[in-house]
């Protein structure tokens, strides 16, 4: 999940049309860095998901902070007004498809709340209980 950065105040200060602008540049954003396959959607205001279909946890966080990163560069000014708006997101993750999207969506808004209250502009790991018997999908070589 993600979550624009004081996005209250892009609206009230520059006005909805930036609002929609800065908006329209983090689906810009997301839709470089994810895959074909990934599915992204905006779930309401300024807060957005995505699902990385066969992602493990890692490379979810990876992919999450490249969007992070590349939003922060690309929305330093919308126009001629200077936003530096940032994003926040919490990641979560299903081994085997084992746990509901609802679930998955409430240990994502928890880390996405995390990362916000530690100072934006970041990504946090959900802490989600250990499914007994799951299997990672992480794949190790020796």
């Amino acid at each position: 999940m993600f979550d624009l950065d004081h996005f209250k105040d892009v609206n009230d200060t520059l006005g909805h049309p930036i609002g929609d602008a800065v908006i329209r540049k983090f689906c810009e954003v997301a839709a470089i860095v994810l895959r074909p396959n990934d599915v992204f959607g905006r779930i309401g205001g300024e807060e957005f998901a995505v699902v990385l279909p066969g992602s493990s946890i890692e490379a979810a966080c990876a992919r999450a902070e490249r969007i992070r990163e590349s939003f922060a560069e690309k929305c330093l000014f919308v126009g001629d007004h200077q936003v530096n708006t940032t994003v926040s997101g919490g990641v979560s993750m299903s081994v085997n498809g084992e746990q509901p999207l609802s679930a998955l969506l409430k240990y994502a808004d928890v880390a996405l709340y995390r990362a916000k209250a530690e100072g934006r502009n970041r990504v946090r790991r959900a802490d989600q209980p250990k499914i007994e018997g799951g299997l990672s999908n992480v794949i190790r070589v020796a």
